[in-house]
This record gives C-alpha cells, sequence and structure tokens, in this order.
C-alpha cells in the first residue's frame, strides 16, 4: 500500500491499515486451520469494507473483494540478488576475536547485512 493511501486509510477509519490488515490475516490462519473466532464475519466485513470504501474515495472500479486485497494488500517483490556478484574475502585468525563487549557491534551489523541478504557491494571502496 502506498503511504498516502494509508493515511487516507487512517483519516477514513481512524484505525492504522497494518494492524487491521494483520489481525485480518490472522482470522483467515485461524480459519484455515479449524478455528473460527466468534468475531471472524466482523473483522471480513469490517476490513473489507474499509478497503471498498478506500477504493472509492481513491476513485477506483474495484468492488470485488479478491481484487482489492490483491491491490491494497500486495508485497513488493525483492531484487533478485546474483550470488556471482560476490567475492569471498579471506579472513584473519584474529579478525572476530571480541576484545570488549562493545566491539561485537561489527558482527551484529554483518549478521544483519547477510540475513537481510543485502548486497554488500555498495559499501565497497573504489580505488
Amino acid at each position: 500500500m502506498k503511504l498516502k493511501d494509508a493515511i487516507t486509510y487512517y483519516e477514513l477509519t481512524g484505525t492504522d491499515f497494518i494492524a487491521d490488515m494483520n489481525e485480518y490475516y490472522e482470522t483467515l490462519r485461524a480459519f484455515e486451520n479449524g478455528v473460527v473466532s466468534n468475531d471472524f464475519m466482523d473483522i471480513t466485513e469490517r476490513f473489507i469494507g474499509n478497503l471498498t470504501e478506500l477504493s472509492v474515495v481513491n476513485q477506483l472500479s474495484i468492488t470485488e473483494p479478491k481484487k482489492l486485497l490483491e491491490y491494497y494488500c500486495h508485497t513488493i517483490p525483492r531484487e533478485k540478488v546474483n550470488e556471482d556478484e560476490f567475492k569471498a574475502v579471506p579472513l584473519g585468525d584474529n579478525s572476530f576475536k571480541k576484545r570488549r563487549s562493545e566491539e561485537n557491534i561489527v558482527i551484529k551489523i554483518l549478521v544483519s547485512f547477510l540475513a537481510n541478504n543485502t548486497n554488500v557491494q555498495q559499501f565497497s571502496i573504489s580505488s
């Protein structure tokens, strides 16, 4: 969802789009696992109704719930990273030796980059 749509959603409904979407999808996951909550229809109708109201404000001609969910609740695809772009860098024996607890931040940064598939070439220094 675009930021302007999220702001409009909040102005129309008084609730956060992300919170409503999470509640809706948690309810659907529970339904798929055989658990139907007492407020299943309320949550579903409220969220779809809010998306319908948002589409009317945005002057879209979408009225089907499935198409509304596809339009407003799609994920942004990640950019594929070519593994050949990365070169292994040999590290010395003492490269990650922990001297003090404050110095461990380098390892935390590297782990976060690797966990998020961050392209580290953007940080390289050209000579």
